[in-house]
């Protein structure tokens, strides 16, 4: 079994390219699987990436910054 690697917000945002508060808003919105431990918020950047990915196939990015 794999061991998944959470990582904070700004570290997730960082690998994956994309600004902070977009990636905290699709988290919010139950967009990409997040695990909120108290008050943080940790993602495991691959199913992030993954998570994107479907959004993006089915039109459901609504990106603009």
């Amino acid at each position: 079994m794999k061991t998944k690697i959470y990582k904070t917000l700004s570290v997730t945002a960082r690998m994956l390219g994309l600004p902070t508060t977009y990636i905290k808003e699709l988290a919010e919105r139950n967009k990409i699987p997040v695990l909120k431990v108290k008050n943080r918020m940790r993602f495991n950047p691959e199913a992030v990436r993954q998570a994107l990915d479907e959004l993006a196939a089915r039109g459901d990015i609504d990106y603009a910054e």
